[in-house]
């Protein structure tokens, strides 16, 4: 080999290793500039996606705003359920409780200076009692409307009640008469219309959304709602479950009659049981004396007589 040969040789390799680690360390480089850029926008994206969630939460005015109206929506809805289950127009709920409340609450404040101009027991009192006194009247008159409901609730729910075993008797006769099941509640609701009002109103209605909504199914929850009771409850979900199932209604008010008439025997026995104990305290507290009188009467008046008493 010839010395030019040699020196372009070693030249060409000397180059081409230098080619070499410039490119393989420019590679490296470009590889750590990109993974430097793409933590940078990734850390971007994700400080810019942190802001729009800092954004897009509600703020704590947005958020009490928001329980405001969720409250106030279940607040009339329950409204508007207590108002069925006193047999009142649910639809002026909203409007009438806060009246009725405000209302209440004039009358026992009004309550509380007639006792206090008129009463002198009440007047002659320390300011701390009468202070006292005057917010509990207060707090009475703005629950006294829950109070009436409640009453109002119970005394109409016993009153549907106690006629629902002859009301499922007269379904199943009418039943096997061949009426269908909304034309049965008609004619059983004009027949107690004057006996019990309550009970036929509700058939009333229940036979009119029977009649008008397109799942049978929701009249029935709604009358269970509106009476809130268990066996109305029982008497809905067995209706429903017959019609679903394609089960003739007249065998499925067969059935509800019987346990009605059980239901009712197990109730008159229960309150037949609890009658010794509740007349053992009149019993002993009438009887007990006037036997005692009886016993010990002569020997009292014989020991008086004595010579211990003269």
């Amino acid at each position: 080999m010839s010395r030019p040969f040699i020196l372009s040789l070693f030249t060409f390799l000397i180059v081409f290793s230098l080619y070499w680690f410039l490119s393989k360390s420019q590679s490296k480089r470009d590889l750590k500039t990109r993974l430097k850029f793409s933590e940078k926008k990734s850390l971007k994206n994700n400080t810019k996606t942190e802001n729009m969630d800092k954004e897009k939460e509600p703020s704590f005015i947005d958020d009490l705003i928001k329980k405001i109206k969720n409250k106030n929506k279940q607040t009339v809805d329950d409204f508007r359920i207590r108002f069925e289950q006193c047999g009142w127009d649910p639809h002026s709920a909203a409007f009438l409780v806060p009246i009725y409340k405000i209302c209440s609450v004039i009358v026992f404040i009004i309550l509380f200076f007639f006792l206090n101009e008129f009463s002198g027991a009440f007047s002659a009192q320390a300011l701390f009692y009468k202070y006292l006194i005057f917010f509990l009247f207060i707090g009475i008159g703005f629950r006294f409307f829950d109070y009436f409901t409640d009453f109002r609730i119970a005394s109409r729910r016993n009153i549907i009640l106690k006629d629902i075993p002859m009301a499922i008797d007269l379904l199943v006769v009418c039943a096997r008469a061949g009426l269908p099941f909304d034309r049965s509640l008609d004619r059983i609701s004009q027949e107690i219309i004057h006996t019990n009002p309550d009970l036929a109103r509700e058939l009333t209605i229940t036979s009119a959304e029977l009649s008008i909504l397109p799942d049978r199914k929701i009249a029935y929850q709604n009358l269970a709602r509106r009476v809130d009771s268990d066996l109305i409850k029982n008497l809905t979900t067995s209706l429903a479950q017959a019609e679903g199932q394609g089960v003739p209604i007249g065998k499925t008010l067969m059935y509800l009659s019987q346990e009605s008439s059980k239901q009712k025997l197990m109730t008159i026995e229960a309150k037949a049981a609890k009658l010794p104990s509740k007349l053992t305290v009149p019993v002993v507290l009438l009887s007990l004396p006037a036997i005692l009188i009886i016993i010990l009467g002569p020997t009292i008046a014989a020991i008086l007589d004595s010579d211990m008493f003269k």
